[in-house]
């Protein structure tokens, strides 16, 4: 048994992406991926599995690798410390890769027989493509191919170790599966969950061929098999649920009457996306002059911004910290409403795991950030506040420990602060999961419609039916 890590990086991922050819933007692109039911972007799996290999077979000579099985149980996000466990059996090795003490991949792998089959590879990294939302359902038992590469070099260079001792065969397969999953099959809404790969076996093919055998549409669930000239196999990967947009802004006008909030100076923390933007369309469409803020996502600040003023809506963005004390430079105005919505990455925990690190950026949010925005409002002009809080503290969901107690918390801390300041008022209802990114799941959920719910919240903080 020995235990290897290593911390990967965007250039790491910009790296494998150009061997492989997968370019799915959960990979690469930071605002793509805190859309995702990820919340942050995360590591190729096939990345993770070629770099196992590669440590794992260090002190090899040439191997004969027969055949692998992988599990991928969890994503694994950038800039953190990835830990990976082999485990030598008499029949098998068993690669388990962590992060943070949770098991993400476990990797089985069996050494003996393997075919080989003289065949040209493309020297060269796979071309640039556009990952595609493809349509499941036409996809179904339509035989598909994809070329084989191996751009020897660069293999070289990232995994010194494989590219010497197992054939570039089966190291242009495992590549060959990645690029499939994250561009072709699911291909733009894609999560690698199992791969099984028998070396054992030989085609008369010069390529990488699959067909897509079933596609359970309930739970987003494709099963593949797949076939190149030194293998057979067969895959299962998840189509993850598509970003979920809110309504536009000319919609939510409808469901508002116009001069509902007229007269309101209203403050949105964290409007770019989520209840958020649904807040501050709301307040707009009421006749409310609205400034919302923004921490990462400025391009879709400036989308919702063009959005509300080209149809008439007193708005403004700021960008905003909440973990730092400035508010818009010192520029600070007096606000009768602040809606409170910023929020880390909800999902985070671990099943009946508390995790300090995880309670604590809660915290930062939750607890910390708002005792920041309210230390720049001035205390002798009644100010409502919307905290929104979660039925999470009644139920304690098993993976949401961290998230559950931070908001219980935090219903605390706003009792506290209303109780010793007469002109803060604050309203914290218990909401349920609404439509957002932050409740995307390959289960499907039964979400509340977001615009309702708000709107009632937004009208309870301010007093009114």
């Amino acid at each position: 048994m020995f235990e290897i890590s290593r911390t990967f990086n965007l250039n790491d991922q910009i790296a494998f992406s150009e061997i492989s050819g997968d370019y799915n933007p959960i990979h690469l692109d930071k605002l793509c991926a805190r859309r995702s039911i990820f919340g942050e972007i995360i590591i190729h799996g096939m990345h993770l599995v070629l770099w196992a290999l590669n440590e794992k077979f260090n002190n090899f000579n040439n191997i004969n690798l027969s055949k692998i099985n992988v599990n991928f149980l969890h994503g694994v996000p950038l800039n953190n410390k990835v830990n990976c466990i082999w485990e030598d059996n008499i029949e098998n090795s068993i690669g388990r890769i962590f992060i943070e003490k949770k098991l993400a991949l476990v990797i089985e792998i069996y050494l003996g027989e393997s075919s080989e089959r003289l065949t040209v590879l493309e020297n060269r990294c796979p071309p640039k493509e556009k990952p595609e939302d493809s349509n499941m359902d036409k996809l179904i038992n339509k035989k598909k191919s994809l070329d084989l590469f191996f751009p020897e070099k660069r293999i070289n260079n990232i995994f010194p170790n494989i590219s010497k001792k197992i054939s570039p065969l089966q190291i242009s397969t495992f590549l060959a599966t990645s690029r499939l999953i994250g561009n072709k099959c699911p291909g733009l809404h894609s999560i690698f969950t199992n791969i099984n790969l028998n070396f054992e076996k030989s085609y008369p093919i010069n390529n990488f061929s699959y067909s897509l055998s079933n596609f359970d549409s309930r739970f987003g669930l494709a099963s593949i098999n797949f076939k190149s000239p030194n293998s057979d196999g067969f895959i299962e990967a998840f189509q993850r649920p598509k970003p979920i947009i809110q309504k536009s802004y000319r919609e939510v006008k409808t469901r508002v009457k116009n001069n509902e909030f007229s007269g309101i100076n209203a403050l949105v923390i964290g409007g770019s996306r989520g209840l958020g933007e649904v807040a501050t369309k709301i307040l707009c469409a009421g006749g409310a002059s609205v400034t919302f803020t923004y921490f990462s996502g400025k391009e879709e600040a400036q989308i919702i911004f063009k959005e509300i003023d080209s149809l008439g809506g007193k708005i403004n963005f700021n960008f905003f910290d909440v973990s730092k004390t400035d508010l818009f430079n010192n520029n600070n105005e007096d606000f009768d409403l602040i809606v409170y919505m910023a929020t880390p990455f909800i999902f985070s925990g671990s099943k009946g795991k508390f995790n300090i690190k995880n309670f604590k950026i809660f915290c930062e949010f939750y607890i910390y950030g708002f005792l920041n925005l309210l230390n720049k409002i001035p205390k002798n002009k009644e100010t409502k506040v919307l905290y929104p809080s979660s039925v999470a503290i009644d139920e304690i969901p098993s993976n949401m420990g961290e998230y559950s107690t931070a908001k219980a918390a935090g219903e605390m801390m706003c009792s506290f602060l209303e109780k010793n300041n007469s002109n803060l008022k604050i309203n914290c209802p218990r909401l349920h999961r609404l439509e957002t990114d932050q409740t995307a799941s390959i289960i499907p959920q039964n979400l509340q419609n977001s615009i309702d719910i708000i709107l009632k919240a937004i009208k309870e903080t301010l007093g009114r039916k």
